[in-house]
């Protein structure tokens, strides 16, 4: 059936089946480049960071040319992860090339994505960052926030003797958000009590370390 347009040019209606691939076709474009897009050819991977200079390095999922630009400007030795992407899925292809291409260690510790990882995983990757022969480290998930912020602030209680206190403090300057994730905070607090590390310190004394 034809229809006629505003100027009176008739146009032909597509099949049926036409319509659906064309459909598909564009979802599938708009979504890889919305999940691209963070990454795009970015010098930095998302949210980078110094943590402490010349030994720990923060951020989220980077791109292929962010990566090495990392290794190379921090001269990285260890890629530590908290994602938990299936091997055989590209994303984590991309990423092995990389690490072998780069010569990088590589330690994952999957966490869910809300950072709620168990206490276990919590100090294995405490005691990853603590590792000297780790050192320099990039250490990431997808977002560069809830995961990694629960990896550093476990560091920080374990290796570094801050209080949860002093721990979200820092988290503070990496973007936490103490209201919307409160039920990592909690979790952070709970780990902090398993372990019997302080939860604070005197008022007379400094809220964080130097």
């Amino acid at each position: 059936m034809n229809t006629e347009p505003p100027d009176g040019r008739a146009v032909r209606s597509l099949p049926r089946a036409d319509v659906w691939v064309t459909v598909a076709v564009t979802v599938m474009t708009a979504t890889l480049a919305a999940w691209a897009a963070p990454l795009g050819q970015s010098s930095k991977p998302r949210r980078f960071a110094e943590v402490e200079p010349g030994a720990l390095y923060r951020g989220g999922r980077a791109s292929p040319s962010a990566l090495r630009n990392v290794a190379r400007d921090h001269a990285i030795r260890t890629l530590l992860t908290f994602t938990a992407e299936p091997p055989e899925t590209p994303l984590a292809q991309t990423q092995r090339r990389l690490v072998d291409e780069l010569h990088l260690k590589y330690i994952n510790i999957p966490m869910p994505g809300d950072g709620r990882g168990s206490f276990e995983a919590l100090d294995r990757a405490a005691d990853a960052l603590a590792d000297a022969s780790n050192r320099p480290v990039f250490f990431r998930c997808a977002a560069g926030k809830q995961r990694t912020n629960a990896a550093l602030a476990a560091y920080r209680m374990r290796h570094c003797g801050w209080t949860f206190e002093a721990a979200l403090a820092e988290l503070d300057r990496f973007g936490l958000d103490r209201e919307k994730e409160a039920p990592l905070c909690d979790h952070l607090r709970r780990y902090a009590e398993e372990r019997h590390y302080a939860i604070s310190i005197p008022s007379s004394a400094p809220s964080a370390p130097d």
